[in-house]
């Protein structure tokens, strides 16, 4: 399943949540439009696509938005100004959600945003989303060096970097995360090693 396609219009951020005088609290109807035009088209080209629930999610975000007339510059740039890149993909996110693409948005596992303008160019948002697996192209090498940091300090934590059979009822493994020291804790004895790159 994969969707890509091209939304028109100026995209928006989300709005931060106003309160009133009396308390009420509600969210201002600034990206309401900008909303409705993803929703529009990801009903008319998603053709019942639908992401189930537990089904992990990959999105791809390129906002284009509306260059200054003093931009002087030629080719694509880099935005950095407000509105910030994480307040057009939640309102973008939102949107997605609404039109039924998925089951709720906590299920995008991966998430690229960036935001360009361009001198007559074009003004809008590419949108690609697509299930979301751990050898997608360009993200797999940093995502497997990230889970063999996470089961290396699961091992650990758990004692298995030395012998849990030469422990007695009453010692206890503890292991430091930062410099992999372990000791073996007991009421009347205490024993240390140290097997980090701070070891002797």
């Amino acid at each position: 399943m994969r969707i890509d396609t091209w939304i028109d219009g100026i995209p928006v951020g989300q709005p931060r949540p106003r309160m009133c005088r009396n308390g009420h609290v509600y969210n201002p109807s600034t990206a309401d439009a900008w909303k409705r035009a993803i929703v529009q088209t990801i009903v008319k080209e998603r053709c019942g696509m639908f992401f189930p629930k537990g089904t992990p999610v990959e999105v791809w975000m390129t906002f284009w938005l509306p260059a200054p007339k003093k931009l002087k510059t030629t080719g694509a740039e880099l935005v950095t100004v407000k509105p910030d890149v994480d307040n057009y993909a939640k309102a973008g996110l939102d949107a997605l959600t609404n039109a039924g693409l998925w089951h709720d948005d906590s299920q995008v596992a991966i998430l690229h945003a960036s935001k360009f303008r361009e001198a007559g160019g074009p003004i809008g948002m590419r949108l690609v989303v697509f299930e979301a697996t751990l050898t997608d192209a360009g993200v797999h090498p940093y995502l497997r060096r990230l889970l063999r940091l996470h089961r290396r300090f699961r091992r650990l934590i758990s004692g298995d970097r030395f012998s849990r059979k030469s422990l007695t009822p009453g010692e206890k493994a503890v292991v430091s995360p930062v410099d992999s020291e372990c000791e073996v804790r007991s009421n009347d004895s205490q024993t240390s090693c140290r097997e980090g790159p701070h070891g002797q």
